[in-house]
């Protein structure tokens, strides 16, 4: 379905409803056909489309990708978009492009954006082409994918050990804090959920620390850097 809609765009309200329907069918939830919908359309923007600024927002624009995004993706819900990063992590991790067309026959390709400096490239690629919004929500995921490997590169080295004890402070101290609760257990929901979502984007990795080469590619960093920079002038 999602191949169908990026292949034949005059046909793609016809192929959301669909996707509505699969996504109710199936129990999936709008992240999940998201998720499909964007690695589907990473794969036909790699290989298919110019290798440049304009190819990739030609692309977008003549595909009517946004609009094919848009009703699984809320504009409003940055969080979500942690996961379309995973999807690109996903992509950028394999040496072949793997996909079946519209004849059910299966198709491999070399994949011109493996590595680290594939994945900038996409998306610098992606920013460009504005199917989304790239300036917050990139530096939010490399944020929470460096502490998410952290993390787990901790609990490999001490056993978790550490953990379990810290969240044994907590539980005893929660008592004490209770005149800050609500702040304080809004910030800890907005933090679990970030949690929770890069570590789903992470799941094409053997481990969350594997995302790490990635995440230090000096491109990557650098455009990073820039993001911000953008973003606190547009403030």
């Amino acid at each position: 379905m999602a191949l169908e809609a990026l292949q034949q765009p005059q046909q793609q309200q016809h192929k959301i409803l669909e996707m509505k329907a699969y996504r109710l069918a199936s129990n999936k939830t709008d992240g999940d056909v998201a998720e499909i919908l964007f690695f589907t359309l990473l794969q036909q923007l790699m290989l298919t489309a110019p290798r440049s600024k304009e190819g990739w927002q030609h692309f977008v624009a003549s595909r009517r990708c946004a609009t094919l995004l848009s009703p699984f993706v809320a504009a409003e819900d940055s969080l979500s978009l942690l996961l379309l990063w995973g999807q690109l992590l996903r992509c950028c991790s394999s040496s072949e492009i793997v996909f079946t067309d519209l004849e059910g026959k299966e198709t491999k390709a070399p994949n011109p954006f493996e590595g680290p400096t594939g994945f900038c490239r996409a998306a610098e690629l992606l920013h460009a082409a504005d199917l989304f919004d790239v300036d917050s929500s990139l530096p939010a995921w490399v944020a929470a994918a460096a502490a998410a490997a952290a993390a787990a590169a901790g609990g490999a080295s001490d056993g978790g050990a550490p953990a379990a004890a810290t969240n044994g402070t907590q539980a005893a101290a929660a008592p004490a804090a209770a005149p800050a609760a609500g702040a304080a257990a809004a910030a800890a929901a907005a933090a679990t959920v970030t949690e929770t979502l890069v570590l789903q984007s992470l799941r094409c990795l053997s481990s969350p620390a594997a995302v790490l080469p990635f995440l230090e590619c000096p491109r990557l960093q650098a455009f990073v850097e820039w993001l911000k920079d953008e973003e606190t002038e547009s403030d």
